[in-house]
């Protein structure tokens, strides 16, 4: 996908259309802002946002609760991943509400969405970013919660996992990496399948690249790609993608927040033993939490979602070794299903995640 935009740049192509708003795309999966976009935005739960750790957090909760518990109901936070936000667990927010025992929240990390969007890398390492949750934990009005991760939101849930094992209740990982493993078991196919990591860790082109044609690169790699798009194509549609895009236009900076965890979490996270500093990070200290080391048994429950088809994570390479890794492991794989496994076989995933919520 980057290879044809790189091409595209090169003739030209890429710039054959520079609207400002979705609804001038030039993608048949375009939308634009209508009764049904307003309709759904408001339909998952109560729109929230919080004062953590210096920024503006925003969240969408099943309840009209603010900054206090629900009486005898557990919190279920839910990470979204790259390009998405706390959209993309729709499909789980109304599952989980509807089994009356949860308090379900699916958030918006930092960068994304309606989210703070801070620059400078320091913003986006691991330790501010597992703040980030634990701080959203605490002004929620909870002691402990069941963690619920996707992608990159999988791979801070993960690390939040790590960093307050007593507090994560259970941990359900959907199609992303364990970092050590992801490290150890690292190959040349996996390298081909995410050499857009490394491409995102150059600064400035990405960004030019990805914003062509109204960032039609997420409905290209969301639904468009016969390869990469979700399988079961009615789980999103052009108002789905809207959601997903608008606040891509509507804050500045946005595109280049998001691809800071690449630049500033993820690749020092992945390759787990504290590289040295990125050639273009501004960072001017480690990020290493304890020595960095992964090698202590997490005991934590945990279940692994993984979706079958995935066209770019290696299942053996980002989960091989998980069961020396966690005390209490189980990996589910989704048939017939995409990275994207939250949305494309939503009815599949959420009987899986509400079994393992209720123990």
């Amino acid at each position: 996908l980057f290879v044809k935009y790189l091409v595209d740049l090169l003739t030209g192509k890429a710039f054959s259309s520079r609207s400002p708003s979705p609804s001038s795309s030039s993608s048949s999966s375009a939308s634009s802002r209508n009764a049904v976009t307003d309709a759904r935005y408001l339909r998952y739960g109560k729109h929230l946002s919080f004062q953590v750790n210096g920024i503006l957090l925003h969240c969408v909760r099943n309840n009209d609760k603010r900054g206090e518990p629900v009486e005898g109901k557990e919190l279920v936070l839910l990470l979204h991943g790259f390009p998405e936000n706390w959209y993309s667990f729709r499909y789980q927010l109304e599952a989980i509400s509807s089994e009356g025992d949860y308090d379900a929240v699916a958030l918006d990390l930092r960068g994304y969405g309606e989210s703070s969007r801070p620059m400078g890398a320091g913003e986006y390492t691991c330790k501010t970013l597992v703040s980030d949750v634990l701080g959203l934990v605490e002004a929620l009005g909870y002691e402990s919660f069941h963690l619920i991760g996707h992608d990159v939101g999988g791979v801070l849930s993960w690390c939040v996992a790590k960093a307050a094992p007593k507090m994560v209740t259970s941990l359900t990982i959907i199609n992303a990496p364990h970092p050590r493993l992801y490290y150890e078991n690292f190959t040349i196919q996996q390298f081909l399948k995410s050499s857009y990591v490394f491409f995102f860790l150059f600064p400035f082109v990405p960004e030019v690249l990805l914003k062509q044609n109204s960032f039609e690169f997420i409905e290209k790699g969301l639904v468009e790609n016969r390869s990469s798009g979700v399988i079961n194509k009615t789980s999103i549609d052009a108002d789905d993608l809207y959601l997903m895009k608008s606040p891509l236009f509507e804050k500045e900076n946005s595109l280049t927040c998001m691809l800071n965890y690449y630049r500033y979490f993820l690749f020092p996270c992945m390759f787990y033993r504290c590289p040295p500093k990125l050639p273009f990070s501004d960072s001017k200290e480690s990020d290493c939490d304890d020595d960095g080391d992964w090698s202590s048994r997490l005991n934590v429950r945990t279940l692994v979602l993984w979706g079958a088809e995935d066209k770019f994570l290696d299942k053996r390479v980002c989960l091989h070794g998980v069961e020396d890794l966690v005390s209490q492991v189980e990996v589910k794989t989704i048939d017939d299903c995409s990275h994207w496994a939250q949305q494309d076989r939503h009815e599949a995933v959420n009987e899986e995640i509400l079994a393992w919520l209720k123990g």
